[in-house]
């Protein structure tokens, strides 16, 4: 599935949404004043990131795949963190879920 950016009626907040077919007026017209893509989730997510940060516009034309090299290159430490967690794989994520869980919670803490 593809991602959007949404942007919201109300003081154009951002989302993210999927959608597996294009959006229009009538399947989102009611929750989004318009949007952008589609696109892969790190790039929806970097778009949205460089708005909510006052980047510099992108120069007209960035396709997906341009935004793409510019997520991985981008060297801000915040980005950089959440662009790891957008593709940590499933079983690494699970195994740190797990350990975080063993770390925070007692009831799965070991009886020492």
């Amino acid at each position: 599935m593809a991602y959007y950016l949404g942007y919201t009626h109300e003081l154009r907040q951002r989302e993210i949404f999927c959608s597996a077919l294009a959006p229009t007026r009538a399947t989102h017209g009611s929750r989004y004043k318009s949007y952008r893509g589609p696109m892969s989730e790190v790039a929806a997510h970097y778009i949205k990131y460089r708005e909510e940060n006052d980047y510099p516009e992108l120069p007209t034309g960035t396709t997906a795949a341009d935004l793409e090299a510019l997520a991985e290159a981008d060297q801000d430490f915040y980005w950089q963190a959440l662009r790891v967690a957008l593709t940590i794989p499933d079983e690494e994520l699970a195994w740190l879920q797990q350990d975080e869980a063993l770390e925070y919670n007692p009831d799965f803490s070991p009886v020492m």
